[in-house]
C-alpha cells in the first residue's frame, strides 16, 4: 500500500511537470504569433499589372491608398473593391510582398472593354468652369477629361 501511494505521487509529479511544460510551449507559440501579427508595415510601393489605357497614378488615386500609410488588410480590401466599383475593370486581384517594415502591393487588373464616350455638360452658369472641372476630377475615377 505504501508503494502505491509513492507511485501515485510520482505520477502526479510527472503529470504536473508535463502540464507545466505543455503550458510553457503553448504560451511561447502564442506569444510569438502575437508579436509577429503586431508588426506594423508601411506601404512602400503600389504597382499595377495589366493596365492598357489607364495610368497607374490615376488608379492609385482612385484606390485612395497612400505610400507611407500603415498597411491594413481590411483597408486593402476596401481599395480593391473601390477599383472594381469604378467600372473600369473586369477583374481586380492583389498580392503583397513584405521587405523588412515595407510592403509592396501589386494589383493584378483586367480592364473592362469599352470605348471613350463624349459627355456634354451645358448651362452651368452658377460655377466657373475650372471649379467644376476640379470637382469632376475629384469624383470621376478616371482622368481622361478634356474641354471641347
Amino acid at each position: 500500500m505504501f508503494l502505491n501511494i509513492r507511485s501515485e505521487r510520482v505520477r502526479l509529479r510527472l503529470l504536473t511537470a508535463h502540464f507545466a511544460l505543455l503550458s510553457m510551449i503553448l504560451l511561447a507559440c502564442g506569444s510569438t504569433k502575437f508579436v509577429v501579427s503586431q508588426q506594423n508595415f508601411k506601404i512602400g510601393k503600389i504597382e499595377f499589372e495589366g493596365l492598357q489605357r489607364l495610368s497607374a497614378e490615376d488608379m492609385i488615386e482612385t484606390s485612395t491608398l497612400k505610400i507611407g500609410q500603415t498597411f491594413d488588410v481590411s483597408v486593402l480590401d476596401v481599395a480593391a473593391q473601390r477599383l472594381m466599383d469604378s467600372g473600369l475593370f473586369k477583374n481586380v486581384a492583389y498580392r503583397t510582398h513584405a521587405n523588412r517594415d515595407q510592403i509592396t502591393i501589386t494589383f493584378q487588373v483586367e480592364e473592362a472593354k469599352g470605348g471613350d464616350s463624349r459627355v456634354l455638360f451645358d448651362n452651368f452658369i452658377w460655377e466657373r468652369l475650372n471649379t467644376w472641372l476640379r470637382k469632376m476630377r475629384r469624383e470621376v475615377p478616371f482622368r481622361n477629361m478634356f474641354l471641347m
